[in-house]
């Protein structure tokens, strides 16, 4: 086993998961469903294997988050705003220890820059 030397943990994982029901839901009334939090992936990669960690946070207001994962130990917070989304093309904020760099253009030109920056 060689383990993880990088781990990009560029998915939506779901932050939350729907309360088991046991049986049959009834058709036709109202129904609230309950969501109950999940565990972070990203924290339990970290824990067992101490890659270097590149997480990616959406809305601009997730700066604080951000900061947060990387005084914990994430190597990369990637920030992007939801119209990149779907989009060929984004505007996005690589931060690191070191810093922030606001980058623009194909998603192709921002991966170059997310990988430069991890060199």
């Amino acid at each position: 086993d060689e383990g993880i030397d990088i781990y990009v943990s560029a998915a939506a994982i779901s932050d939350f998961a729907p309360e088991r029901h046991e049986g049959k839901i009834p058709s036709g009334s109202p129904l609230t469903v309950r969501l109950n939090p999940l565990p972070k992936v990203i924290d339990e990669v970290a824990a067992a294997c101490s890659p270097v960690t590149v997480a990616f946070k959406l809305g601009w207001d997730e700066e604080e988050r951000a900061r947060a994962m990387l005084e914990g130990g994430v190597r990369m917070v990637v920030v992007n705003a939801p119209p990149a989304m779907g989009a060929t093309e984004g505007s996005f904020r690589i931060m690191t220890a070191g810093g922030t760099r606001d980058v623009a253009g194909s998603k192709e030109e921002v991966a170059r820059a997310i990988w430069s920056g991890l060199l």
